[in-house]
């Protein structure tokens, strides 16, 4: 059974996963059942007011934070992707094995890189580990942005999955005219 909390910026009760943990130091590691281990907001809402906070400032200071991103991307690179693996429990070295053994590519659409340019996914399963954060037991691959998005977008559900593969092949699309047969000129 999920721990509730009850979030003090939407006034909603949500799992303890919905909340970021309170980090004093580096190697610090909240309680995994102790609510009080959580930030007050949940991370939808800390995130917006991490916006307004930042919309509020006076553009030199957003200039201000800007450069001092850059300067610390352009120090450490790789600090981000550190970050990313260690929130789902993963290492860069698996991070690395795991994109060879997939080719090189996406697990799903085997593209070799992502149209963003950014890093590939790590895939988790949402039902082992709900919210943005996974676990070495549920991480499943990396996926570029566009299928990690569409299987978010699905729920995450096998069942859904195979439906939309199914309509996708019932409706197949005349690749001359990239409409649907029977749905114009």
């Amino acid at each position: 059974m999920d721990i509730l909390k009850r979030c003090k910026g939407c006034n909603t009760d949500q799992p303890l996963s919905n909340f970021y943990p309170y980090r004093p130091t580096p190697l610090a590691h909240p309680d995994p059942a102790d609510p009080l281990h959580y930030r007050p907001r949940c991370q939808s809402c800390e995130r917006e007011a991490q916006r307004l906070r930042y919309e509020a400032l006076p553009p030199e200071r957003k200039a201000e934070v800007v450069e001092r991103q850059r300067v610390r991307r352009a120090d450490d690179p790789d600090a981000d992707h550190r970050r990313t693996c260690e929130r789902h429990g993963v290492t860069p070295e698996w991070y690395a094995e795991t994109l060879a053994a997939q080719g090189g590519g996406c697990a799903v659409c085997g593209v070799p890189e992502c149209a963003t340019g950014r890093r590939f996914a790590i895939d988790h399963d949402h039902r082992h580990c709900p919210g943005p954060k996974g676990c070495a037991e549920c991480v499943r691959g990396l996926l570029c942005r566009s299928c990690n998005v569409g299987i978010g977008y699905l729920g995450d559900a096998p069942e859904r999955l195979q439906a939309a593969a199914a309509y996708r092949s019932r409706a197949h699309r005349d690749s001359s005219t990239d409409r649907a047969p029977g749905t114009g000129p």
